[in-house]
């Protein structure tokens, strides 16, 4: 009732006058339902014993002095689960806004998430900016009295972004899509101080035919919990 196995196939025919050889996809994939709770749990949840922050403000700082090292681990180690991309962010400064729509009882949140980042490019230097909406996930590890930690990740937040070519690497258009990922910590009186660090990409997900992407070194952040 509540999860499915996917299988799916996708085949391309050949077409050879532009050259291009038949292509066959085979991919699988795990499908979990969260349904809607009663008004009994959901209230539960809501007054319950763990932490949720409601609405968050951050702004972020990023730089590449420690290299790319993090973002090439979690994108060419062993178990691949980010992006690169073929444009690097020499530094950077960030705000976002984010939002709770959803908690189960102790670790798992989903939220809306609202960002504004202003880049610079490692090699020639050239700025530009970027705007977009991403949705995330939230896993919170730990609870302790002093503070809570979680881990977080978001993927395919569309996006904007100011220029299509960085450091004579082609990006496609302006439309692309945003993914994070890092972890955090609420800490404070009531737990309304947040710091974390993420890394970070853009790319159009192969939706137009130049798609180098960009790649975000760590970015360091602070914020304040509203609610």
């Amino acid at each position: 009732k509540k999860w499915d196995l996917q299988l799916s196939a996708n085949w391309s025919p050949e077409n050879k006058k532009l050259k291009q050889p038949h292509t066959l996809f085979i991919g699988g994939g795990f499908h979990y339902q969260l349904k809607p709770l009663s008004k009994e749990k959901a209230a539960s949840n809501a007054q319950g014993e763990y932490f949720f922050p409601k609405e968050m403000v951050m702004a972020g700082y990023t730089t590449n002095a420690m290299g790319y090292r993090v973002n090439d681990a979690f994108s060419k180690g062993p178990v691949p689960v980010f992006w690169g991309g073929a444009a690097h962010v020499r530094k950077g400064f960030s705000l976002s806004y984010q939002r709770n729509i959803f908690h189960a009882r102790k670790v798992l949140a989903i939220d809306w998430a609202a960002h504004i980042g202003f880049w610079q490019s490692n090699l020639r230097e050239e700025n530009f900016f970027s705007l977009s909406l991403n949705p995330v996930l939230r896993f919170h590890a730990i609870h302790t009295q002093p503070m809570d930690i979680f881990l977080e990740y978001s993927v395919a937040g569309p996006a904007f972004i100011s220029r299509t070519n960085v450091d004579h690497k082609p990006l496609g258009r302006k439309f692309t899509f945003h993914d994070f990922m890092g972890m955090g910590v609420l800490t404070g009186k009531n737990k309304n101080l947040y710091a974390g660090m993420r890394i970070a990409h853009y790319s159009n997900g192969n939706l137009f035919p130049e798609n180098e992407g960009v790649k975000i070194p760590l970015t360091f952040n602070l914020g304040y919990v509203l609610r």
